[in-house]
């Protein structure tokens, strides 16, 4: 079978980690995959062993990208993707949609009945939460893509998703899978009396970040010896930061490796997220994997019994809970630990990717009949 994956781009993100290693596995299995991308959106991030076609802004297909090239606007995107699509689409199977503004030109080129759309985030709220007007009309669009792949081919990442809002799906859930090699679990042997805390750093003002720092703000004022431990930098103004002077260190892994080993060089991790709830988070389900305590507002695959769960945009909650945990003992956390690597055991590579290809080929009978 012969795939195309057409996407914004291949920077750092869960939902390219996921495209990527997908990617690799199916060509394992005898696939052909081929990424599609503008030239401007950079050098993919995360290893893959598929190819990428790139294109330029004339939708030229190039064999040497300029990386350095401006990224496109919304609307040059659309058109040099949906001609580029044109050109390559006789040679595919299968046009594997991700991001919602790809749906506009994969359907402007008529490929509707070869794609399947794997929605990993309801992007139409993101977009919304912005306050531009621009963004506000843009989300508009965004959230008329939920209409127009059948359900019998949307797939979700989260049963979160199933139902939400104007989503609509009759595919099977296909999470995110991970590493389990490079992601494993360390032993827990109890809090030292320096605690570290960890978070992965996202402009993001859903993503938590503010709220994780406030959050060690309070566990300093109570007195807790504390250190804040971010994964490729924090994206906050000094004035936020105040108070944690000489408490603060930025690590940046540059592969997965290095990621896996910052989460087990921390004692807690803060997973503090203000949207879809229930949703995966790659924090969360990697910490899961690596042994390492979760403090979550409530992200996929953690829950009460695997994570220690908290309200939304509530530091001082976050420090009570921490209190609790350190307070706790060493059995208490270790049995959550253990159920939590447990609960990630399905999550394989090699296992998400079959389901997922075994549903994709399914539905291409279904179709042919």
């Amino acid at each position: 079978m012969n795939i195309l994956i057409p996407v914004l781009g291949l920077a750092p993100s869960g939902g390219n980690r996921v495209l990527s290693n997908l990617a690799t596995e199916w060509l394992k299995l005898g696939h052909r995959v081929d990424f599609l991308s503008h030239e401007g959106s950079g050098k993919p991030y995360f290893p893959t062993d598929a190819k990428v076609i790139w294109f330029n802004a004339m939708a030229e297909i190039v064999d040497e990208p300029d990386f350095s090239e401006r990224p496109l606007g919304h609307i040059e995107f659309f058109l040099a993707m949906r001609k580029t699509i044109l050109t390559i689409e006789k040679a595919y199977d299968v046009v594997l949609l991700n991001h919602s503004l790809t749906v506009w030109p994969s359907i402007a080129a008529g490929v509707r009945e070869k794609c399947f759309y794997y929605i990993q985030l309801y992007e139409s709220e993101v977009f919304f939460a912005i306050p531009s007007v621009r963004m506000k009309i843009l989300s508009a669009f965004l959230w008329a893509t939920y209409y127009l792949i059948p359900r019998q081919k949307c797939f979700v990442n989260s049963p979160v998703y199933v139902g939400y809002k104007n989503i609509r799906t009759a595919a099977p859930v296909i999470p995110p899978g991970i590493d389990l090699n490079l992601y494993w679990k360390k032993p827990f042997e109890g809090f030292p009396a320096h605690l570290t805390i960890g978070i992965i750093g996202r402009k993001e003002i859903w993503k938590g970040t503010a709220q994780a720092v406030d959050s060690v703000k309070e566990l300093i004022s109570r007195g807790f010896d504390v250190h804040l431990k971010v994964a490729y930098g924090h994206h906050l103004p000094d004035s936020e930061l105040k108070g944690l002077e000489g408490r603060i260190k930025v690590v940046v892994p540059n592969n997965d490796k290095e990621l896996a080993d910052f989460y087990r060089s921390v004692d807690i991790i803060f997973a503090l997220g203000t949207i879809q709830l229930g949703a995966p988070h790659y924090p969360v389900i990697e910490s899961m994997a690596c042994g390492t305590p979760v403090v979550t507002t409530g992200y996929f695959p953690g829950d009460e019994n695997t994570t220690f769960l908290v309200p939304v945009n509530d530091s001082k909650s976050v420090a009570d809970c921490v209190e609790k945990m350190v307070g706790q003992d060493v059995s208490v956390i270790s049995h959550k630990l253990d159920l939590a690597r447990e609960k990630v055991l399905d999550l394989s590579w090699e296992n998400v990717s079959s389901i997922m290809m075994k549903h994709i080929q399914s539905g291409l009978t279904t179709a042919s009949n």
